[in-house]
Parts: structure tokens; sequence; C-alpha cells
């Protein structure tokens, strides 16, 4: 008796999760395919957190590569413009400045 009880308890309460899954945060229908004894587990729960942790630091770290990526590159840029500004000024120097070769007045 006492476990036909709480067969019965754990079946009603599959069947909330379940309902609760269907419809979305805001009321919307969400995943309506039925659902398993399997996932309304807290071990599926556990796994379902773990996965989505992992998405998430996943997601997180492909951003951390694609800025230090575009860091990289806008270093090398400046890199190259500081070379050629100075190649520029000893060009300048070795020319005798603005007034151009003569190398006097």
């Amino acid at each position: 008796e006492e476990l036909r009880i709480r067969y019965e308890e754990e079946k009603k309460r599959e069947q909330q999760q379940r309902n609760r899954r269907r419809s979305g945060p805001d009321g919307m229908a969400g995943d309506v395919s039925p659902t398993s004894s399997l996932e309304s587990s807290p071990f599926h729960d556990r796994q379902a957190r773990k996965q989505r942790e992992l998405r998430e630091l996943e997601e997180e770290q492909r951003r951390q590569k694609e800025d230090d990526e575009r860091v990289a590159r806008e270093q090398e840029e400046l890199r190259i413009q500081f070379e050629e500004q100075k190649r520029r000024e000893q060009q300048w120097r070795r020319g005798g400045g603005a007034r151009g070769g003569a190398g006097g007045f």
C-alpha cells in the first residue's frame, strides 16, 4: 500500500515537471516532447546544468580568444605604423630635413 502511494506521488511529480517544461518561462510552449523518467531525475538535472555551464564556458573562451586575436592584430598594425614612421623620420634626417638634400641653407 505504501509503495503504491509513493509510486503515485512520484508519477504526479514527474507529470508536474513535464508540464512545467512544456510551458516555457513566458508561458509559451517549450519542449513538448514527452520526457522520460530519466530526464526528470536529479542526476539528469545535474548533467544538464553541467552541460549548460560547459557551453557557457566554451562560449566565454571563444569570445576571449577572438578578443586576444583582435588585440594582437591591432598591436601588429600599430607596430607596422611605428616602424614606417621611424623609417620616414630617418629618411627625413638623412635627406637634410625639410630643406631637402642640400645639407645647408
